[in-house]
């Protein structure tokens, strides 16, 4: 009996059931004529012999997670990978040579049969050629049939019957999942992929749902299976697809009337609206600026409502805002107006959109426990001041292409001056693992929780559960993480909801280019801003390059200067979130990938090596839509003496207005006059409120 499951499985998915260095040692022992005996029963099983006298067994039916094995290595061994990989070599050979146990039997006394199986193993090894550094990750010619490798949609699966194998506590999980809106973005292909808001599923094996390998703890037989075989049914070929609020119990008698969403929300939304409203009153009245007693029971009062309503990205937004108003009381240079204006603008968006459920977040899991998995830096960076210092990594999981962003903060007392590059590069950034190398290198984790923001959670590295290893920053990454055309993600960025309903995503849309040459750069704001522009690989085109200066990382900008000049090789890759202003792709490098890898904010420069000059152009001037946000921004940071009752501000409205007005932007123009209208009071009427909630809307959304 053939075994289909096992040819089909292709070097990437045996590297997601193991890890690509298992993968690459099971073909080089092949290679080298160190395969395995195996032997396949009339029911499908295979057993696989080796030299040292370790046996592994595989069930018929069963996925090689569920291989027996004599060596003491728990999870998927490397003699686990290696009777696939033999397997295939041996059905590559030719089907008729693989011994099975019948013919075993009834040749068991005949030499020449004997001979021949040995034979065929022997040839196998040597027709294989693999080389012992080769990336596991692309498929060798010959190990999986063509037919097998075929593209096909994990729609065929029937996922009626697998919800129905899904245990009770799985499928009330499932039920309070589908209670939320889900976006689903799909790859279609021989390995499908479903990326859900909170995992990714990935089907291995053409119709074997023993190989739907989910990124979440379980690894498996999950409720996230059962989402993604409902997302591939109803996107029908499409690459995205939207996941509606399933109401009614999946099974007869999985639900009682406690698990299903509420069928009537209205009274908890509206008690969010009012609460979120109350909170926006009371900044637009005493300012962000007062300080957290001042917003102490207003926040409690939105925290409490958007608990009771289950909404996951109101409750985030409520966590900015907090953190903003206690940044500002604290001095930090974490507090940022516009951030700060953008979460204001989110308790009145988030409970008035079109879609309150997808815009709320209701249902969604705000963290999941993730299954071993391994992640590369896509490079750091360094934000803060003398007393905090907040650094972030950002990695990229190579299995599934998902983004998550490492945090720490380290904070000292605010009188000390700021440590230096190195001092920071040292600091320990989770137990055992130091800053530089998360940031230089590769993440192998089976302890990590993924929240719904793109925000990673190390636990604990005892008993090797998170280890870090060196890179190179060659890692083969595949769309939507890398890029190949700016105008492309351009129109792909610009379609999105403005991000004051979108979800939260800590990653800041981060993305990998490959480089052809660079254009040019210039320092501006007196040398505080650093711009550059480079030309993306097979005329990808071009892409705009910007960086602040900030303290805690004052070499940055001459390390991206010297590395636009050629000082570390020609660049090959840049990596870091963008951004698009004014129909323009702009990119804050976090990393360059030239002759090595280097992290800007974490690299040292000699004092006798200093960058060559650049020249400044002035680009100070702010556009009507910026100036009547830095507006908006300063009636919520200083309240009522920044409102249209102050007449200073009252003139510089209309004065805004007015050129939003010559420039085209009339609704928005209409909006900020219409806030000009409402001079404001110790407690602000509806009316008002809605004038500055629809100006800080629309001004926000044309940015």
């Amino acid at each position: 009996m053939i075994r289909h499951d096992l040819l089909a499985l292709s070097d990437d998915g045996l590297a997601q059931l193991a890890n690509v260095g298992l993968v690459k040692r099971g073909r080089r022992d092949v290679a080298e004529g160190k395969a395995p005996t195996i032997t396949v029963s009339d029911d499908g099983s295979v057993q696989a012999e080796f030299a040292d006298g370790t046996v592994t067994k595989l069930a018929p039916g069963r996925s090689l997670i569920d291989a027996t094995c004599t060596c003491p290595a728990s999870g998927v061994c490397r003699h686990r990978v290696t009777l696939v990989l033999a397997y295939q070599a041996q059905q590559s050979a030719g089907g008729a040579q693989v011994e099975t146990a019948a013919s075993a039997a009834t040749s068991a006394g005949e030499d020449a049969g004997t001979k021949t199986g040995q034979d065929a193993g022997a040839a196998t090894a040597s027709g294989t050629s693999t080389v012992p550094d080769q990336d596991a990750r692309k498929n060798t010619p010959g190990t999986t049939s063509p037919a097998a490798r075929a593209a096909w949609d994990p729609a065929e699966l029937d996922a009626e019957a697998f919800t129905a194998s899904l245990s009770a506590p799985l499928r009330t999980e499932l039920i309070r999942l589908r209670a939320a809106r889900l976006d689903v973005r799909l790859e279609q292909g021989a390995i499908p992929a479903a990326h859900l808001p909170m995992a990714t599923v990935r089907f291995l094996v053409p119709h074997a749902l023993a190989y739907a390998r989910c990124d979440c703890v379980a690894g498996g037989n999950c409720v996230h299976v059962a989402l993604a075989i409902q997302a591939f049914k109803q996107a029908r070929g499409a690459t995205e697809t939207r996941l509606e609020p399933f109401d009614a119990p999946l099974n007869a008698g999985d639900a009682q009337a406690d698990h299903r969403p509420d069928a009537r929300p209205d009274a908890r939304m509206e008690a969010l609206r009012s609460a979120g409203d109350a909170l926006l009153a009371r900044l637009l009245d005493v300012g962000l600026n007062s300080g957290p007693d001042a917003f102490a029971q207003p926040l409690a009062d939105a925290r409490a409502a958007a608990t009771a309503l289950g909404a996951v990205q109101y409750l985030l937004a409520l966590d900015g805002l907090a953190q903003q108003i206690d940044a500002y009381a604290a001095r930090s240079a974490r507090h940022n107006e516009m951030l700060a204006l953008r979460l204001a603008t989110e308790l009145y968006a988030r409970t008035r959109t079109a879609d309150p459920r997808v815009a709320l977040g209701i249902g969604e899991t705000l963290e999941t426990a993730m299954s071993r998995t391994r992640l590369v830096s896509l490079g750091a960076r360094l934000r803060g001041d003398a007393g905090q210092v907040d650094a972030n990594v950002m990695l990229a999981d190579l299995d599934t292409g998902a983004v998550m962003l490492l945090e720490r903060r380290i904070t000292q007392a605010r009188d000390t001056k700021l440590p230096s590059i190195s001092v920071l590069a040292q600091r320990q950034f989770s137990s055992g693992m130091s800053l530089t190398a998360a940031a230089h290198g590769q993440v192998l984790t089976s302890s990590g929780k993924r929240r719904v923001d793109g925000r990673l959670i190390l636990g604990s590295q005892r008993g090797g559960l998170t280890q870090t290893m060196p890179y190179d920053g060659n890692a083969a990454l595949r769309a939507p993480l890398m890029v190949g055309k700016v105008d492309e993600l351009i129109e792909t960025l610009s379609a999105r909801p403005p991000a004051f309903v979108r979800r939260h995503d800590a990653t800041g849309d981060v993305r990998v280019f490959e480089i052809d040459e660079t254009l040019g750069q210039a320092l501006a704001e007196g040398g505080q801003s650093w711009h550059g522009a480079v030309q993306l690989a097979n005329d990808g085109g071009v892409l705009r390059l910007q960086r602040h200066y900030d303290a805690v990382a004052p070499t940055a900008l001459e390390v991206l200067t010297r590395a636009l000049t050629g000082a570390y090789g020609k660049i090959r890759r840049i990596a870091g979130p963008v951004r698009v202003e004014n129909g323009v792709l702009i990119c804050d490098p976090w990393s360059v990938l030239a002759d090595r890898f280097v992290v800007p904010d974490l690299e040292s420069i000699a004092d006798d090596d200093a960058p060559p000059p650049l020249p400044h152009h002035d680009d100070s001037a702010a556009s009507p839509l910026e100036q009547g946000l830095q507006l908006l921004a300063g009636a919520v940071h200083a309240g009522r003496r920044a409102s249209p009752s102050n007449a200073t501000v009252r003139r510089s409205a209309r004065v805004i207005a007015e050129s939003l007005e010559e420039t085209g932007y009339r609704q928005a123009a209409a909006y900020l006059a219409a806030w000009t209208k409402n001079p404001g009071a110790n407690t602000l009427s509806d009316e008002a409120l809605a004038s500055f909630g629809n100006s800080a809307c629309f001004l926000q959304a044309l940015r």
